[in-house]
């Protein structure tokens, strides 16, 4: 892996630090609630003895006790009066449900919905029945078919029985059981329409009429069949009363009411007395507060319990029996919901419960703002890390690259070892790998220089006693005895004087390795023509080495090119002469004759054996050699390459070695630059 990736990884561990502090923001989240839930409990057991100190108040409560075994029923509050026309085109938008009436028969089914604005009662009542009967006046004076009957008690405690029937679609007749005589009640008004499987009626009355009590009952009678009664209450004596809420309990708890705060006193049998104030994301009848943004990442960051579906109390009446806890958080649309509940005490009894609602808006607001400040930093952190560490990795990983490649080409084409890297004066770990490099290469170079200075070194140390070996070896031959005494004798000074020659030849080589590095200075160059001295010398090598040797020039228009001739042959003697070593007896040697725009190329190609690749760039070198051992290449010390290189080096031309692209031989290669006549 390299480096930069190593370090942006490494970048990646600063995403702990978002992490972290999102662990500590939900932590903080969990404490500012719990301390939510204290506040709140605090206020409201304030008011739970305020309202138990109240003499009204109590008094209030024990008037809304419903008798044992009978469902009172409850009048919702109404932002607007509806219409009393029969059509229920106002109460299929309320949203509190109807209220089931009795058991449901078979074949007859009623719901009844209670309202209230002002000073009215309204109801309106859905029943669903097959076989429909409206009031014949000739067989009954007050509900001859299917009628309602409705049992009030007034603020006097006088109790008072109504029925409501028609007889056609339109306003129905209210008629009041006085004694043994029925009445028209004009203060009640009712309308009795069709629907689809049965009929619904709409209805309004005073709230005195029926402020201390009301039941509603569904008669349903049909000739020849038995009736069918549906009642909003199982006891058909005790009348329960009408809960609602009341206005001087909702301007008592207005005064507790604060921002974001809702307040509500529930009866003892829970049942909603007071509503006063409202939190934000209540659901009412005006437009919702516009939910916070990206509220599903909000949720997934900060993992919340599962809670509960905040229900309105207003919309249901009353508080289920099933809820008991005193604290409780609720969930709804995008916030929380706390919920605080505390009994009313008068002595021993509860006289009714106080609810504190808030929600969690605020808080969850303000933590919002501060996630998306903390994730704003987070990503810009993050950002600068990895683009500041990428960079740093970036710069690394250049200056690495560059030292990689100053070593590589520390050791030029010619043999000279450059010692010099970059940043070797840097005091980093990197300036301390440099400078190991450039000790290593200079000793790396001065080996070079002494091995490429010992050819000519050892050529003149071992002149003299080679020479004094080689008088001795003659002086021995004078004195020894003829072989055919001494056959063993004459063996051994033959071996001697063949090894002495072997020695001397090499020395011989040598030195004119060396000659020719100290001639190079006095060499003259004259114009030469390139082509025709080639024409003339691959005659010459092809008598001289017993094989065809080939030539094949690109351009005839001429070579004229200002060189030193000798030292030209002697080049190309060198070249022919390695290609004619490494050619086998069936292979092909050919000379090549081209220009470029601003060279003269010159290349020797043969069949055969192929370059190693490590040796293509050393094979220049002073006695570097890839001969293989044998008795006949023992004589070869790797001088031969090395004097091409200087005489064209002389040239100011550059020559190489390669394999073919084939792979079926080798090519040296000399490119001389052309100079103008």
């Amino acid at each position: 892996m390299r480096l930069r990736h190593q370090l942006i990884l490494l970048a990646a561990l600063t995403l702990v630090l978002p992490w972290a502090a999102l662990q500590y923001i939900s932590e903080m989240q969990s404490t500012l609630r719990d301390g939510q839930l204290r506040a709140m409990t605090a206020s409201a057991r304030a008011v739970a003895k305020l309202l138990a100190s109240d003499g009204e108040y109590l008094a209030l409560t024990s008037r809304h006790l419903a008798p044992a075994g009978s469902q009172p029923l409850y009048a919702h509050p109404l932002p607007a009066a509806p219409i009393v026309d029969g059509y229920d085109d106002e109460w299929r938008y309320y949203p509190f449900s109807p209220r089931t009436l009795g058991k449901p028969d078979a074949s007859v089914q009623g719901t009844v919905q209670l309202a209230e604005f002002g000073s009215q009662l309204y109801g309106f009542v859905r029943v669903t029945d097959r076989d429909v009967h409206y009031h014949n006046p000739a067989l009954d004076a007050v509900a001859s078919g299917d009628h309602l009957v409705m049992r009030t008690r007034n603020v006097r405690g006088e109790q008072h029985q109504y029925f409501i029937s028609a007889s056609a679609p339109g306003r129905a007749q209210v008629y009041r059981w006085a004694g043994q005589q029925v009445q028209l009640e004009h203060r009640i008004v009712a309308h009795w329409q069709e629907r689809v499987g049965g009929y619904q009626l709409e209805f309004q009355l005073p709230v005195a009429m029926a402020q201390e009590g009301l039941s509603v009952t569904v008669v349903s009678q049909s000739p020849g069949a038995a009736v069918v009664r549906l009642s909003s209450s199982a006891n058909a004596i005790a009348l329960p009363p009408v809960m609602r809420q009341h206005p001087d309990l909702n301007g008592l708890l207005a005064v507790f009411a604060e921002a974001d705060q809702r307040w509500m006193v529930l009866s003892p049998q829970r049942w909603l007395l007071a509503d006063a104030g409202s939190f934000a994301g209540q659901p009412s009848d005006y437009p919702a507060p516009a939910a916070m943004p990206y509220a599903w990442l909000w949720r997934i960051l900060l993992a919340r319990p599962v809670l509960p579906q905040w229900r309105d109390l207003a919309v249901a009446g009353f508080l289920p029996a099933t809820d008991t806890a005193q604290q409780q958080w609720y969930y709804t649309r995008d916030t929380w919901v706390a919920q605080v509940r505390l009994p009313i005490y008068a002595g021993n009894d509860i006289a009714g419960y106080v609810v504190l609602e808030q929600s969690a808006q605020a808080q969850d607001e303000g933590t919002q703002q501060a996630l998306w400040r903390l994730l704003l930093y987070s990503l810009l952190t993050v950002l600068v890390l990895g683009f500041g560490l990428l960079g740093y990795a970036s710069w690394l990983s250049w200056r690495v690259r560059r030292l990689a490649r100053a070593a590589e080409q520390a050791l030029g084409e010619r043999g000279v070892v450059s010692h010099d890297l970059p940043d070797n004066t840097r005091a980093d770990e990197l300036g301390d790998l440099s400078r190991s490099f450039s000790r290593v290469l200079q000793r790396l170079g001065d080996y070079t220089d002494y091995l490429q200075t010992l050819s000519s070194k050892l050529s003149h140390e071992l002149r003299t006693p080679l020479a004094v070996v080689k008088s001795s070896l003659d002086n021995v031959k004078s004195e020894l005895p003829s072989a055919a005494e001494s056959p063993n004798l004459a063996i051994y000074h033959q071996r001697a004087q063949a090894g002495a020659d072997r020695l001397s030849g090499i020395l011989n080589a040598m030195s004119a390795a060396t000659h020719l590095e100290a001639s190079l200075a006095q060499a003259d160059k004259e114009w030469v023509a390139v082509d025709d001295l080639l024409t003339d010398l691959v005659r010459a090598y092809s008598d001289s080495f017993g094989r065809k040797i080939s030539l094949h020039i690109e351009d005839s228009a001429g070579y004229q090119m200002l060189l030193a001739p000798e030292l030209l042959v002697q080049m190309l003697d060198k070249l022919v002469e390695n290609a004619v070593d490494f050619c086998p007896a069936s292979g092909c040697i050919l000379l090549t004759l081209g220009r470029s725009e601003h060279h003269v190329i010159l290349q020797v190609s043969n069949d055969g054996s192929l370059l190693p690749e490590a040796m293509q760039h050393q094979l220049f070198d002073s006695l570097v050699s890839i001969r293989p051992r044998t008795a006949q290449s023992s004589s070869h010390l790797g001088l031969g390459l090395h004097i091409v290189r200087l005489i064209v080096d002389f040239h100011n031309g550059r020559v190489s070695a390669a394999n073919r692209a084939d792979g079926s031989g080798v090519v040296f290669t000399v490119r001389l630059p052309i100079t103008d006549a």
